[in-house]
C-alpha cells in the first residue's frame, strides 16, 4: 500500500472549506433534507413541501434542475436538500466560488481551469475532482491509475495487485488481506480489524507520535 503526498491532504481541506454566504455549500452542511413521509407521489404531499422526492420517499419543496416552477422567481433548487434558496446572480455572492447561471447556485468550479492541481478535474456536480471518468485513462499518477468516485487509486479490482495482494475498496489500494491479530510486514504492520487488510496504523498510537489519517502516518 502507497503513502498518499500530504500536499493532497492539505488541498483537500482548501476545496472543502465553506465561506459564509455561500449558497451550495452552507446548505449542505447546515440543512438536511425533510425527514421520510413514506410518499409515492406529489399526491402525498402538501405545501411547502409540496414535491415527492420517489427516490428517497420523502416530501421538499423542489427536484431540483430542470423542474422548473418548483421555486419562486428568485430562488434556487439546492440538492440534496431539495430546498428553495436565494439564487445567486454573480462570483461575487460565492465567496470563493463561482456562480452557475444553469442553476442558479454556487459551485467549487464550472470547469476545470477552476479547480487546483491535485484536485483539477471539475465534475458534472460542480465539485473538484482527481478524475470524472470512472476505470482507467484519467488519472496521471502510474502508482493511482484508475479512477473511482472521483478519486485516483491503486486498483478497483484483485487482478490490479501483484502477489499476495488483493484489492481494498475501503482503501483504494492494494494490500495483504490479514485476520486480527494477524502477522503483517514492516511496511504496513497493523492488521485493521474492520478492514481485515494489513495498513501502517489504525489509530495515532501506532505512528511514534505522527498523526494517522486514512490509515496511513502522515507527516
Amino acid at each position: 500500500m502507497k503513502t498518499r503526498h500530504p500536499l493532497a491532504v492539505a488541498a483537500l481541506g482548501w476545496f472543502f472549506g465553506t465561506a459564509c454566504g455561500d449558497v451550495h455549500a452552507d446548505l449542505i452542511t447546515g440543512h438536511s433534507a425533510a425527514a421520510p413521509t413514506g410518499c409515492a407521489s406529489d399526491a402525498d404531499c402538501a405545501e411547502p413541501q409540496k414535491r415527492c422526492d420517489t427516490a428517497s420517499r420523502s416530501c421538499v419543496q423542489c427536484l431540483g434542475v430542470g423542474f422548473v416552477g418548483d421555486c419562486p422567481s428568485g430562488t434556487a433548487c439546492a440538492q440534496p436538500a431539495g430546498k428553495c434558496v436565494t439564487a445567486c446572480k454573480d462570483a461575487e455572492a460565492c465567496s470563493s466560488r463561482v456562480c452557475d447561471g444553469n442553476t442558479g447556485l454556487c459551485r467549487a468550479c464550472s470547469n476545470d481551469d477552476d479547480c487546483p492541481i491535485s484536485h483539477h478535474r471539475c465534475d458534472a456536480s460542480g465539485r473538484c475532482a482527481e478524475c470524472v471518468t470512472e476505470g482507467e485513462g484519467d488519472c496521471p499518477d502510474p502508482d493511482h491509475p484508475f479512477c473511482a468516485n472521483g478519486t485516483c487509486v491503486e486498483c478497483t479490482r484483485n487482478g490490479d495487485c501483484d502477489g499476495e495482494e488483493q484489492c481494498s475498496a475501503e482503501l483504494g489500494e492494494c494490500a495483504v488481506p490479514c485476520e486480527d491479530g494477524g502477522a503483517c510486514s514492516s511496511d504496513d504492520p497493523v492488521c485493521h480489524p474492520e478492514l481485515h487488510f494489513c495498513v501502517q496504523c489504525v489509530d495515532d498510537s501506532d505512528c511514534g507520535g505522527r498523526p494517522c489519517r486514512k490509515w496511513e502516518c502522515v507527516r
